[in-house]
């Protein structure tokens, strides 16, 4: 992966152990979050919390199909797929345009947005 790396020198930072408040920050700030998960039972079952974290701070994602991202990001709207193959994943970082997440899907993970519905499941359930 060295050559890969060497290609989109300068356009990708990698930051290594930081604070989750220091994430928050760099988050609110890039251009995009990028990652990557290698398909496996554990990856398809779990859901990717930086996920949640780049949308809510406004911050479209760049990613591959893992567990249920596709109910989440739209291609174009709010971060951009990339296909398995590790090479097209570092190619198509050379021609993707900005885009700005939109304030609903910012607000997509927000508990507040489900705090009544869940309020009134429990008082269902408890009765």
């Amino acid at each position: 992966d060295e050559d890969i790396i060497k290609k989109i020198d300068g356009r990708v930072e990698f930051l290594g152990f930081i604070s989750h408040e220091q994430v928050i920050e760099r988050l609110k700030c890039a251009d995009y979050s990028m990652f990557y998960r290698y398909v496996t039972r554990v990856t398809m079952a779990g859901f990717p919390t930086k996920f949640a974290e780049a949308i809510t701070c406004g911050t479209p994602v760049i990613t591959n199909k893992t567990s249920d991202l596709g109910d989440y990001l739209i291609e174009g709207r709010n971060g951009y797929w990339v296909s398995d193959n590790i090479e097209d994943f570092f190619r198509k970082l050379t021609s993707l345009p900005k885009i700005q997440v939109s304030e609903e899907d910012r607000k997509c993970f927000d508990y507040r947005r489900y705090a009544e519905s869940i309020s009134e499941l429990l008082t269902e359930v408890g009765e």
